[in-house]
């Protein structure tokens, strides 16, 4: 059978092919991995949020994704607090800048991933830490970048009792205004937006994002690889047929 010169064994190659890579798509948008974070962080570094002080910020380690080191890893959710020391098994990975954030105070419940939603100006975010998280190797650089990224989160302008506030005056106040002067956008694929917990309806835990340790980190499920073999084995019985047919 032929449909417009198009053998049926092509046509199973091509459709297989298209299915395999719109699944790795979709594995790669979203899957669940196991997240250890570390016991360091930085200490409160006077921050407020809607006139609420909160603990402290990132980066959190020594931390690792499915065993793959993370050199950093940065709070983007304040009003929810996350374990330290502890590890994560159902941890949910998105490389497209979503992330269970958002919630407005610890305590609400979600379902592994259900909630997840496009973290605020997650571009800038990604050029803060594209531009600036390795060389941020004291406490008041790592503090300076946390305040710059949720200052391009909860939004520049915030005063003592509404919104992200820190005193412009202070050290980490001046760090920050440093790398957010002429701040852009970056790939947000080039980092891991990390929803820790998801097992059912538990507590939810601060929205993370850290460094990708390893771009193939994110594995394929099992159901990727044998559409994908479908597809090889496709392509092979056509070429087969043709050389048969000359």
């Amino acid at each position: 059978m032929r449909i417009k010169k198009l053998s049926l064994w092509s046509a199973v190659a091509v459709l297989s092919l298209v299915a395999s890579l719109a699944c790795e798509k979709r594995v790669h948008a979203q899957v669940t991995e196991t997240l250890v974070l570390g016991s360091g962080y930085n200490s409160n570094f006077g921050y407020l949020l809607n006139g609420v002080s909160y603990g402290g910020g990132g980066p959190i380690g020594p931390s690792t994704l499915n065993g793959q080191s993370l050199s950093y890893v940065y709070c983007i959710d304040i009003p929810d607090e996350v374990g330290v020391g502890a590890t994560y098994t159902q941890n949910t990975v998105t490389l497209n800048g979503t992330a269970v954030y958002g919630h407005a105070a610890q305590g609400n419940t979600w379902a592994n991933g259900t909630n997840l939603v496009s973290v605020p100006n997650a571009g800038a975010v990604a050029f803060l830490l594209a531009n600036y998280a390795a060389g941020a190797t004291t406490t008041l650089q790592q503090d300076g970048l946390q305040a710059a990224i949720w200052t391009e989160i909860y939004g520049a302008g915030g005063t003592p009792t509404t919104g992200f506030y820190i005193d412009p005056t202070s050290a980490t106040g001046i760090q920050m205004a440093t790398y957010l002067t002429g701040v852009g956008t970056a790939a947000v694929s080039g980092f891991v937006w990390l929803s820790p917990n998801g097992v059912g309806n538990q507590p939810i835990d601060q929205a993370l994002v850290g460094n990708n340790p390893n771009s193939q980190s994110i594995v394929p499920e099992p159901s990727t690889f044998a559409i994908a073999g479908l597809g090889a084995l496709g392509f092979m019985a056509y070429g087969w047929k043709r050389r048969k047919r000359s």
